[in-house]
């Protein structure tokens, strides 16, 4: 009798975990139908390569590249989901966006591309003399790095503003640079003088009841008639503003916590 009560209790146990283990459920994917096309003519692009990346921790995940071919079509299987994607062709700016794919139905998307527009200078120091080796930037990914005589050139730029800026740890624009580039545009900014930056270091603190305490997340601004920089504070009460060029600043915030909103530094 014993072992037929372990019997019922072990097939109940099964079918308990049988019946509450959930289904894999299938994801099904919809179609992507695009086509790459001159902002100018109109006329298809045949040859750009389009990178997908869908965004979110979700499964599955999407990384795709895929070369375009005739007529500037293309079609994609895609899991529902973010993507975010650029489109890179010779001759053409760089082109970034997003879409969303949430159903079955297909989703269109009509990428359109500029001329591809330029940017070129010559880097030098103080005295006057060419820095090679140093890496400028326009918007978020568009570089170019100086040659021996100082002289950069970045390509694939699109028609809009951009904030010209030098990515090194220690050398820093003297005066900023705020551009704006037509489609095919090829502008040569002259000199772009550097010099060397300063960093400021600054710890938020509360006097409670005789015992410093960090605050963390509050928001500072640092600004100049050059330089407007906003961080949060870390979790220790911390912020570090690098890569400075020499001169008055305001530092401030707008945080209630804060009880002196603004002083003037003098960063070297």
């Amino acid at each position: 009798m014993k072992m037929n009560l372990l019997k019922i209790t072990l097939l109940m146990v099964t079918l308990i975990l049988l019946v509450s283990s959930p289904a894999t459920a299938k994801v099904e994917k919809s179609l992507l139908d695009g086509n790459v096309y001159s902002a100018e003519t109109n006329q298809p692009v045949q040859g750009a390569v389009l990178e997908l990346f869908r965004e979110g921790a979700g499964k599955p995940t999407s990384t795709l590249s895929v070369e375009i071919g005739n007529k500037g079509a293309f079609e994609l299987q895609l899991y529902p989901g973010r993507y975010r994607y650029l489109v890179i062709k010779p001759g053409y700016a760089r082109f970034e966006g997003t879409f969303v794919i949430n159903g079955k139905a297909p989703f269109k998307l009509a990428i359109p591309l500029n001329r591809e527009g330029q940017v070129s200078g010559r880097v030098i120091d103080p005295s006057g003399s060419p820095l090679p080796g140093i890496c400028v930037s326009v918007g978020k990914d568009l570089k170019g790095v100086t040659d021996a005589n100082g002289i950069f050139r970045i390509y694939g730029v699109d028609s809009r503003g951009y904030e010209v800026r030098v990515v090194h740890p220690v050398w820093v624009i003297e005066k900023s640079i705020n551009l704006s580039v037509a489609a095919g545009e090829k502008k040569n900014l002259g000199n772009v003088t550097v010099r060397k930056g300063g960093a400021l270091s600054i710890r938020v603190r509360a006097d409670d009841k005789g015992k410093q305490r960090a605050i963390g997340g509050a928001y500072l601004y640092l600004s100049s008639d050059l330089v407007y920089r906003n961080e949060r504070s870390s979790k220790k009460g911390e912020i570090t503003f690098t890569a400075l060029p020499p001169g008055f600043y305001t530092l401030g915030s707008f945080d209630e916590r804060i009880l002196d909103p603004q002083r003037s530094i003098d960063v070297m």
